[in-house]
């Protein structure tokens, strides 16, 4: 379990309302010596709170009635001990595609843009330091709980749209299901964000929602939300999502992931099930759930293509 917050780790973060270097003050340390309880202090004389060791880097302006009922419905969601999501077909699949394409993390520094309660977070292994952000301070919490102590793991409660890093500093930044963001606009500063964070040679690894085969014979729209539900989706064919994030990257490669073929058990064709399999396989990948792109060759605001 994490109980403080790192200070070495400060270094890669900025203040988000001038982007200046923040020092950490603590009022309570762990055995240690990281701080527990305290704030993080920029230069502007901003100032944001330390609490159980995370950092909550939400300045006034980022908050909100939306964004503060998104928050409650998040870190109520958070409040749940059930993991067995993550054990699905569905979900293993996802994360040994999106693991995959991450690559060996030992000596790296990550950014994880979007941790929820640390599906991902809890496997990384070896890095130099990994950063992550959520909106919701229960669900870093419950991160907190799944972290190896000794990992450095720094834990950040942020909106995307308003969190600043230090520049190319990150050899990797992954998030996964972008297209929950609700907005072209949140979708740009995420883009923004991972482009400006990565060294020239990092990888931004994300997954979004596949406008596939099957959405396309049932006249899914595009845009919407889950049926019976607040949740937005956006859902992404491969043409849409590379012109979405062509002006902040030179290069991108998609696949198409968890593909879920349920119905071949009744063929004797059980071992196709596996999404990794089917994935490979041109025409049936066609019935993905989720595209999952990894975009290098960051365009940083003013830097030539």
């Amino acid at each position: 379990m994490i109980d403080g917050l790192r200070p070495e780790l400060i270094t890669l973060l900025r203040c988000p309302a001038d982007g200046g270097e923040l020092g950490v003050v603590a009022t309570s340390t762990n055995a240690q010596g990281h701080a527990r309880t305290g704030e993080l202090r920029c230069r502007c004389g901003q100032t944001f709170p330390v609490i159980d060791g995370i950092a909550v880097l939400l300045p006034k302006a980022a908050m909100n009635s939306d964004s503060e009922y998104e928050q409650s419905q998040r870190d109520i969601a958070a409040t749940a001990d059930d993991y067995g999501w993550e054990n699905t077909v569905e979900s293993q699949s996802e994360m040994a595609a999106t693991l995959g394409a991450l690559g060996d993390c030992a000596g790296k520094t990550i950014l994880e843009l979007g941790s929820g309660r640390g599906r991902f977070t809890r496997l990384l292994k070896g890095m130099r330091a990994l950063v992550a952000l959520d909106f919701s301070l229960e669900s870093l919490r419950k991160v907190a709980r799944r972290v190896d102590p000794g990992a450095p793991v720094l834990l950040v409660c942020a909106d995307v749209a308003w969190f600043r890093t230090q520049t190319g500093a990150f050899d990797r930044v992954f998030s996964t299901l972008t297209s929950n963001l609700p907005t072209r606009e949140l979708r740009d500063a995420m883009n923004r964000l991972a482009a400006e964070a990565l060294k020239p040679d990092g990888a931004f690894v994300l997954s979004a929602h596949y406008f596939g085969l099957r959405e396309w014979a049932r006249k899914e729209p595009k845009e919407g939300y889950y049926p019976g539900s607040k949740i937005f989706r956006q859902l992404f064919t491969k043409a849409d999502l590379h012109a979405e994030m062509q002006p902040f990257f030179g290069q991108q490669r998609h696949e198409r992931i968890q593909v879920m073929l349920p119905l071949l058990n009744k063929f004797g064709l059980a071992k196709w099930q596996s999404p990794r399999i089917a994935e490979k396989v041109p025409g049936v990948n066609l019935l993905a759930s989720l595209l999952l792109v990894t975009a290098k060759a960051p365009q940083r605001a003013g830097t030539p293509r």
